[in-house]
């Protein structure tokens, strides 16, 4: 074949050697991504996200209070990234239903955790949950590259999920300081999202010019966040962002020792209370709520004791 006629890859212009639309180094990137969605810890941060939604500066009803539970204020720069992802991966599941041929090969004769098990298991499609949308398409990236359809959505996959993790698990080049409370013209909230470099005093909405100071919006976010109930990872990322250093392990053993009640619970983790972890990461120890038992080896109950 000439040099002419070679076929470029539709992402990157480089020869594809098998005459797909994708070439196998874009494709092999594609599959990186969808996998880091389901095995990586994307998933279960986005689904956390999901499945409480901010409620914060969205009331617009009459009554004009505040919810006794609310989530993450952090949850403003992550919602959007959210639905993006989920929405660009039902899109091509969708695309791909028709197609949804199983994968060859053998499968494990007992109950295991492989996507390609499942998916030489059954024909059906995904359920609607973002590991097992990204496992079902990761499985069938090959059948994407020699689709005319393939460019489009490598580029949309890779940029929703690459979206997504910079808001979950951001970088540290700009730090989120909350939702603008400026007025757009016409006199329309604006409510846009704020990041400010690092090391900045102030921060200027580019929706519509308001300014704000960086300490100030922080010390904000903090403060709506006192009532709020996540889980060790979610709290830690979140205050530490906001100038509050502490570790996910750290929570964990300040529950252990009975200094930290979990006041709920998600079906993979407890959640506790932003205020309380703020308290005992500034050297506030909080008597544990009791009844405790008299003569036990629990540490909860032994820390009640010990402070009557």
């Amino acid at each position: 074949m000439s040099a002419a006629a070679l076929v470029r890859c539709g992402c990157c212009g480089r020869p594809v050697p098998d005459n797909a639309y994708v070439c196998p180094g874009c494709a092999s990137g594609l599959h990186e991504h969808l996998v880091r969605v389901t095995a990586g810890g994307l998933a279960d941060e986005l689904d956390t996200a999901l499945a409480r939604q901010t409620k914060l500066g969205g009331g617009g009803g009459g009554g004009g209070g505040r919810s006794d539970e609310q989530p993450l204020a952090f949850g403003y720069a992550a919602s959007e990234a959210i639905w993006v992802l989920r929405s660009t991966l039902v899109g091509w599941v969708r695309a791909l239903e028709g197609d949804a041929v199983r994968p060859i090969g053998p499968i494990c004769r007992t109950a295991c955790p492989h996507g390609s098990c499942r998916l030489i298991a059954r024909r059906d499609v995904p359920a609607d949950t973002l590991p097992d949308m990204a496992g079902w398409l990761a499985y069938r990236v090959e059948t994407l590259r020699h689709l005319p359809e393939g460019p489009g959505a490598v580029d949309e996959l890779v940029a929703a999920i690459v979206n997504a993790e910079a808001v979950v698990w951001p970088s540290g080049d700009h730090v989120y300081v909350g939702p603008c409370a400026g007025q757009l013209d016409g006199g329309a909230p604006c409510g846009a999202d704020l990041y400010a470099p690092p090391g900045a005093a102030q921060v200027t909405c580019r929706a519509c010019g308001a300014t704000y100071r960086v300490h100030q919006r922080r010390q904000w976010l903090l403060e709506e966040a006192e009532d709020v109930l996540g889980t060790a990872t979610e709290i830690a990322r979140a205050v530490t962002n906001l100038g509050r250093p502490v570790t996910p392990e750290r929570i964990r053993q300040w529950a252990h020792r009975g200094c930290l009640l979990a006041r709920g619970r998600t079906a993979r983790a407890p959640l506790y209370r932003v205020g309380d972890v703020l308290d005992l990461a500034a050297g506030v120890l909080p008597v544990p709520a009791g009844p405790a038992c008299e003569q036990c080896a629990h540490a909860s109950c032994r820390t009640i004791r010990e402070r009557r």
